[in-house]
């Protein structure tokens, strides 16, 4: 699995974080194709060189480009069967299915007979994502655009990326509070995991102790957090939890 080549890598935390958030995504979806468990995972159909390079990648370019917020429109499907290791294939693949399935994420079909959504990107849009839809309201300060190898007859093979800033009159800060309730946990971790967030780019973290249910001590840990931070900051509350 690539965490363990992740975790030893020489980048930013946040680069991290977001790339391990992303392979995630995308072994949960595989070891559920599979029928396995996520860490017995194998990405041989995306490369798991290729897929760390292409993952951590995209990270590292969002932390240089300083990206708070990412919107996606609906993800694109093609038809027909697609070939993979396994032989041909319905379009989209069975991880896309899989992923798009389980967050609830909105497609648009095209009516083209080609993969246009890869397990890989369609795993850094659902990881990296605050909303799906129309674009937000924004000034335009730069545009990039990809264009794949293959050309199709109807369509051009191109990805369209717009980098704007949002006006915060118009656009007022939303801001997520992520909670669990935990017990039988020691104080060291519950240090660590507040620190941990506060590192991460929390807004605030804190534990306020509460009675569960038989009368059992515990505690609540907050976070506070920007809605672009959220899901980085989970997957610590999750780990630690």
């Amino acid at each position: 699995m690539c965490s363990s080549d992740l975790e030893a890598a020489d980048i930013p935390i946040v680069v991290r974080e977001r790339a391990l958030h992303a392979f995630a995504v995308l072994a949960v979806a595989e070891a559920a194709v599979h029928g396995t468990q996520v860490e017995d995972v194998e990405f041989h159909e995306v490369g798991s060189i290729d897929s760390i390079v292409d993952i951590v990648g995209v990270c590292a370019a969002l932390e240089v480009l300083g990206i708070d917020y990412i919107s996606c429109s609906p993800i694109a499907i093609g038809y027909g069967t697609t070939k993979m290791e396994h032989g041909d294939l319905p379009n989209p693949g069975p991880a896309v299915a899989r992923m798009v399935a389980d967050h609830a994420v909105p497609i648009i079909g095209v009516n083209t007979p080609l993969e246009l959504s890869t397990p890989t990107g369609v795993a850094l849009m659902i990881a990296l994502a605050t909303e799906f839809g129309a674009a937000p309201s924004m000034t335009i300060t730069g545009v990039g655009h990809g264009a794949g190898s293959r050309d199709t007859p109807d369509r051009a093979n191109v990805v369209q990326a717009l980098v704007g800033l949002i006006d915060d009159h118009d656009h007022p800060e939303s801001l997520t509070l992520l909670e669990t309730n935990v017990d039988d946990i020691s104080p060291e971790v519950v240090a660590y995991t507040i620190s941990r967030l506060m590192e991460l780019g929390a807004l605030d973290a804190w534990a306020t102790s509460i009675t569960m249910k038989k009368g059992r001590e515990a505690l609540t840990i907050s976070c506070l957090c920007e809605a672009n931070n959220a899901n980085a900051l989970k997957q610590v509350m999750l780990d630690k939890s």
